[in-house]
């Protein structure tokens, strides 16, 4: 199977919308308001609040809390660096994630999200250390439209 990608259909990226929107309410900031580092900021707190208080983190409240904070991860990344919310297309299947503009790297953030919120409180919160890396360009080499997975 070819590697590729493809526009949210108009459903899908108003979910994808909404979902920032609950994000943005769960971190209690108002989009536009505060600077791309502080809502990243805020997400990185959050997930280490939230890890700390695992009773709380069911399987449901954590799927619901990867897609709110997992689209306002992403939208701050496509909002600093132009990186472009799509469907790819990889060997495992489609997912919604965002991509370079020359498609040489994916990130599905949603998952990346899941991920930290299920880790130990004593592993690594990568949520600010992966943005960080991002902004600063220290991204591995790839080729365009090689759909490099990070995160």
């Amino acid at each position: 199977m070819a590697k590729s990608d493809r526009p949210l259909d108009p459903d899908v990226a108003q979910e994808v919308t909404d979902s920032i929107a609950r994000g943005y309410e769960f971190l209690k900031l108002k989009d536009g308001e505060v600077s791309p580092e502080e809502v990243q900021e805020a997400i990185y707190k959050a997930i280490d609040r939230l890890r700390g208080k695992p009773s709380g983190l069911t399987e449901e409240r954590i799927t619901e809390l990867s897609v709110c904070l997992g689209c306002v991860w992403g939208d701050t990344v496509c909002r600093v660096l132009n990186w472009e919310w799509c469907v790819a297309t990889l060997e495992g299947g489609d997912h919604f994630g965002i991509v370079t503009p020359n498609r040489s790297h994916v990130i599905f953030p949603m998952y990346f999200i899941q991920e930290q919120l299920k880790k130990d409180a004593e592993e690594d919160n990568t949520s600010l250390l992966l943005f960080n890396m991002l902004v600063a360009g220290q991204l591995p080499k790839a080729q365009p439209r090689s759909y490099t997975v990070l995160g």
